[in-house]
């Protein structure tokens, strides 16, 4: 309560976005995110100015469970601002959430963006690699995991890092995990 009103004020003193990414930006270093939700929310109705608020409103949303209106929040974030410095972990946030809600083929290509955005990342790796076995993909993502590591791996030696009911599907899809 006292950071959406010390956020109220300051917006309401013409407080600029700096004020506002450092409130913000503490909620999200604290893994606050119902307090994070209600700061985003309150300064998007307060005019706000910042392409931080819909994505940390996005990941809040994502993070309480909340996964259309994050999808949305995400979805609008990216349309706003594609190059902004939170671009990489939108996608893959998106990515994820759209995973999750079986929209495959869009859950694909936020991964890709993701992966482009920040090469060094394997996570956006793993979230295609985990689409494209969900759309019954398995010799694209064979081929991906193949690219992506420095290693030998397989896909089968990067299934654990799936969760538990893609990698289950997988394995009896393919008879090649117990």
């Amino acid at each position: 309560a006292a950071a959406l009103d010390t956020l109220a004020l300051g917006l309401e003193r013409g407080a600029g976005g700096a004020a506002v990414r450092a409130l913000l930006a503490e909620a999200h270093r604290a893994a606050d995110w119902e307090g994070l939700a209600g700061l985003a929310r309150r300064a998007q109705e307060l005019g706000a100015d910042t392409p931080d608020v819909p994505w940390l409103l996005g990941t809040a949303l994502a993070m309480t469970g909340q996964g259309p209106d994050a999808i949305g929040e995400l979805g609008a974030a990216l349309d706003a601002h594609p190059a902004a410095p939170f671009a990489a972990e939108a996608h893959e946030q998106l990515a994820e959430l759209l995973l999750e809600v079986g929209a495959f083929e869009d859950a694909i290509e936020h991964a890709r963006a993701a992966a482009d955005l920040d090469h060094g990342s394997t996570m956006p790796v793993i979230v295609q690699a985990r689409a494209l076995l969900s759309s019954d993909r398995t010799p694209e993502a064979e081929a991906l995991v193949a690219s992506s590591f420095d290693d030998d791996a397989t896909i089968d030696d990067r299934v654990f890092l799936l969760p538990e009911p893609i990698s289950a599907g997988y394995g009896a899809a393919t008879g090649r995990l117990t």
